[in-house]
């Protein structure tokens, strides 16, 4: 009995550590270290992740999660973790260090949505744009529909933060496994 109970034990052990060996991690191209994840003073999340729930939910989990699986220290908003009333949209993109944008059909008709992204914007947040491309969407019918349904006094502000990104472009997202890694690795 002893034995067993020993030779169990080595299995297990030996399963974690080669589970720990081929974990999946992100490395920085430059200097072959992981990412610093030091957060702002002050903040409570790496990023705040904003998605219309009606055509971005589903995504936008996934994309929360591969980021997880590849950071696990990566502390992100995401509605249906941290949310416990909608009226706390705002104070949540306050404690959050980067603001990602998920366009998918509808973004801009949500008014939730709006509230975060004004929010982000008039905090200044560093903006991470990753735009859904199945089914033939392009970064360009998102302009239009922002263009159409975005009011706001300082609309063509509003406009360059999102669209004219110098610093970091649009990433697309495409629901195949291996596309959504090289996204996040972007």
């Amino acid at each position: 009995m002893n034995l067993d109970v020993l030779v169990l034990f080595f299995i297990i052990i030996a399963v974690r550590v080669r589970a720990t060996i081929k974990a999946p991690t992100i490395k920085l191209v430059r200097s072959g270290t992981k990412p610093n994840l030091q957060m702002e003073k002050g903040c409570e999340y790496h990023a705040f992740i904003s998605h219309v729930w009606a055509t971005g939910q589903n995504q936008t989990h996934t994309l929360v999660r591969q980021i997880q699986r590849l950071l696990p220290s990566m502390n992100i908003w995401l509605d249906v973790d941290s949310m416990e009333t909608v009226g706390d949209l705002e104070d949540s993109v306050t404690k959050s260090s980067t603001f990602i944008l998920f366009l998918s059909k509808g973004y801009f008709k949500s008014q939730n949505c709006k509230r975060e992204l004004r929010a982000a914007f008039e905090l200044n947040k560093p903006l991470i744009v990753v735009y859904e491309s199945d089914c033939g969407a392009t970064l360009a019918g998102y302009e239009d529909e922002f263009n159409k349904h975005f009011e706001h006094e300082g609309k063509a502000i509003m406009h360059n933060y999102i669209f004219n990104n110098k610093g970091r472009p649009a990433a697309m997202w495409l629901n195949e496994t291996n596309f959504q890694i090289e996204t996040i690795k972007m």
